[in-house]
């Protein structure tokens, strides 16, 4: 299910918006969206959805500050900033945007721009990995993983590090990467594997992740490690 949250304090635009969803899920059948009025009463839920559609003029926190807010937590959410006032668009780019859209503009942008994002994000959560836990399976997504690690010198083991947990799984590293077969997924060293979409920055060997952690890597891999993070994004 793809959720979608509008951040909107003017009941008129508020409506349009809603109108282009509606008509986007006639298409899409798992898509749920949700409105407010303002930041606070959308950090107040937890602050989770997958697209974020946001008025950067809010009454309280702006748009660009609760972008700001989210990103330090970690969100992956795509924002779709929309406003009346071209000078902002600078500003968006600050949090990552996915799309800045004058109000004026709606009629002709925001159908095409959500579909696509829609369409995206419903991929997006069809790429998982099934492995048994105590009790049963568990579906992994891979938008979920950060990253991956060798927890035993044997190397039989690997602990997989999400959004909302740790698990693990009996599987050679080497043989795991083979059957992930997705380019998102970077080998730092023999035992740790980062998801391209956390990493923060790299600054000389050191990879940093936006949750916080960081890794040393060799000079050699580091250089393939920037290589391969090149090739996702051009091709993400």
């Amino acid at each position: 299910m793809i959720s979608i949250s509008v951040i909107e304090d003017e009941e008129w635009m508020k409506e349009i918006i809603v109108d282009y969803i509606n008509r986007a899920m006639t298409n899409y059948q798992e898509v749920k969206y949700q409105t407010y009025e303002n930041a606070e009463a959308f950090l107040e839920t937890g602050g989770a959805c997958d697209i974020l559609i946001s008025d950067i003029d809010l009454p309280g926190m702006n748009g660009i500050e609760l972008g700001k807010r989210l990103r330090a937590k970690g969100s992956k959410a795509e924002f779709l900033y929309i406003t009346s006032y071209p000078e902002y668009a600078a500003d968006s780019y600050l949090v990552d945007a996915y799309q800045y859209i004058l109000k004026e503009n709606m009629t002709q942008r925001l159908p095409r721009i959500l579909d696509k994002l829609i369409d995206t994000k419903i991929k997006q959560k069809k790429d998982y990995r099934i492995i048994r836990i105590k009790g049963g399976k568990k579906k992994l997504f891979y938008d979920d993983i950060i990253y991956i690690q060798k927890i035993s010198k044997g190397g039989k083991y690997i602990e997989y590090v999400t959004t909302e947990d740790t698990y693990h799984e009996r599987i050679p590293m080497g043989q795991l990467l083979e059957e992930l077969e997705n380019k998102r997924f970077i080998l730092l060293d023999r035992g740790h594997v980062v998801n391209a979409q956390y990493i923060a920055k790299i600054e000389g060997n050191i990879v940093y992740l936006i949750t916080g952690e960081s890794f040393a890597v060799s000079r050699v891999q580091i250089a393939n490690a920037k290589r391969q993070i090149t090739t996702y994004l051009e091709e993400a």
